[in-house]
């Protein structure tokens, strides 16, 4: 309060903070005499406010503030719209203010605990679609996000790699076994490539798929002509941990290399006498 006291010119001045609106604060001030009960039963409609009031009242009370587009933004995300939903409502202010927007719908998203997680893991050479991954855990709990955190609604909890899981841990079974119990391993091993609708959306299909919640929809498969060498690259590691292949057997007696081109020339020779 000491810099308004400067300002007004007087340390003798009462001065506290208002805990109301504008228009209560100096309806308080012009009370006069009227009693305490009075007010605070019936305010500025008393019949004794303004009693023996002497002071000045100078300058325009602010008014409320008006509503903005903010507003009817945030609002649509309690309302339990989708971004895309609000950004409909009011584009250019979406766009101003879209990072303070996803913050904001991250704090109103709920958690929840669910008994039907599906675990699904997809393994297989690179270049065979499985570089898509979904995370998510059964109990209530965050995924961390480019500057932030939200919280996960989920069903479905997908890994994807190049190597199964006895690969992955076949130093640790006990490990290896749990995974197992979790998720439900599908192997890929044709190469292809997506096109519309995206990998995510396969996958997913092709989890509800092995789960039997969605019928799986026939889907044709895009083959790769050209070599792929993330595949050639998957092959050559998997020949050097394979076990060498059988030594072929091989002649006792090879020979000596200037008879066989000897006889080469004499048949030659018989060929084609010469004069």
């Amino acid at each position: 309060m000491t810099g308004v006291h400067k300002a007004l010119g007087s340390s003798k001045i009462a001065l506290q903070p208002a805990n109301g609106t504008s228009t209560q604060a100096a309806n308080y001030c012009k009370k006069g005499q009227q009693t305490k009960e009075e007010w605070e039963l019936s305010k500025e409609n008393g019949s004794n406010f303004g009693l023996n009031f002497q002071g000045e009242e100078f300058g325009e009370v602010p008014t409320p503030r008006k509503r903005t587009d903010l507003d009817d933004l945030c609002d649509a995300i309690q309302a339990g719209k989708s971004m895309s939903e609000v950004a409909q409502i009011h584009p250019a202010s979406y766009v101003r203010n879209y990072r303070g927007l996803a913050a904001y719908q991250a704090l109103q998203t709920t958690t929840y605990q669910h008994e039907t997680l599906h675990g699904i893991y997809y393994w297989g050479p690179p270049g065979t679609g499985q570089y898509i991954k979904i995370w998510a855990d059964k109990y209530a709990c965050t995924g961390e996000i480019n500057g932030g955190v939200v919280k996960l609604i989920h069903t479905t909890f997908i890994i994807t790699s190049n190597y199964s899981i006895d690969y992955l841990w076949k130093d640790d079974p006990v490990m290896a076994n749990a995974i197992k119990r979790r998720f439900k391993a599908v192997h890929m091993t044709t190469p292809y490539m997506f096109k519309e609708p995206n990998p995510t959306s396969i996958l997913i299909e092709k989890a509800n798929h092995i789960f039997g919640t969605v019928p799986m929809k026939p889907r044709p498969r895009h083959t790769i002509s050209k070599p792929n060498p993330g595949l050639e690259s998957w092959r050559k590691v998997r020949s050097q941990n394979s076990p060498p292949d059988p030594p072929e057997d091989k002649d006792e007696h090879k020979g000596d290399p200037s008879e066989s081109k000897n006889e080469d020339k004499q048949e030659d020779e018989n060929v084609n006498p010469q004069p």
